[in-house]
């Protein structure tokens, strides 16, 4: 009994090691192949070589929202001064 156990259960554990999240992570960005046979593991280094982490470019996001809405106060208050330069009564 035990020997037909460990006979199924060796297939498991083969898949099971390849269900690795750090595996898992590999394969999503290509980085490991996805056509491994059972029972091997991914290789040590990317098969695809990595491309270069660049900056953000552009302003922050959080500065432009903030300074669109100084601008637009800033004009709702001039329109409603010049309003009342020239009352329509």
């Amino acid at each position: 009994m035990a020997a037909k156990l460990a006979e199924s259960l060796g297939e498991d554990a083969a898949f099971l090691r390849n269900l690795k999240p750090s595996l898992i992570k590999a394969r999503a960005k290509g980085e490991a192949p996805t056509d491994l046979p059972a029972g091997s593991s991914a290789p040590a280094r990317p098969l695809m070589p990595q491309p270069p982490k660049t900056q953000a470019e552009g302003p922050n996001p959080i500065l432009v929202v903030g300074a669109a809405l100084v601008i637009g106060i800033a004009l709702a208050k001039l329109i409603d001064w010049r309003s009342h330069a020239h009352p329509r009564d």
